[in-house]
């Protein structure tokens, strides 16, 4: 299976080139993926380099926006927007880890009958599991050990 090589018209290619639009604004007049666009303009002996203004990154960094949200709005994929980033000295806080995971209401009610001193079995019997259950949602938790 052979694949047909999609064309866009080099006049209207050249001309957005030169006015600056990014590969993705490209892509979006030629309702064709960036890829595509990249393609023909390398075919054609032009830079795919996207320049892109500091004084956005900057305005995007005040607002909060992380990589996704400011490649988008910049039209440049994650890689372009960090190399960008790189080279005028910015960077974006890093992104928050270690989020608290949600502790289900029952979690926290066999969490509090085990403080009481229930047997794991007789927490299974109340909230309808296993004994096994109830030591895994007590570890998952970072609950002590049952002994």
């Amino acid at each position: 299976m052979s694949r047909t090589k999609i064309k866009l018209p080099q006049d209207k290619l050249l001309a957005l080139h030169g006015a600056g639009c990014t590969l993705q604004e490209m892509a979006l007049v030629f309702k064709v993926s960036y890829q595509i666009v990249r393609a023909r303009l390398v075919e054609m002996g032009l830079s795919t380099r996207t320049s892109i203004d500091p004084l956005a990154l900057k305005q995007g960094i005040e607002e909060g926006l992380n990589y996704t949200q400011l490649g988008d709005r910049l039209g440049v994929c994650y890689l372009t927007l960090k190399r960008h980033l790189k080279k005028h000295g910015l960077e974006l806080p890093p992104s928050p880890r270690g989020r608290k995971k949600h502790i289900s209401d029952r979690d926290i009610n066999i969490k509090k009958m085990r403080g009481e001193g229930l047997t794991l079995q007789a927490i299974g019997d109340i909230v309808g599991m296993t004994r096994e259950g109830v030591r895994l949602s007590l570890l998952k938790h970072n609950t002590e050990p049952p002994k």
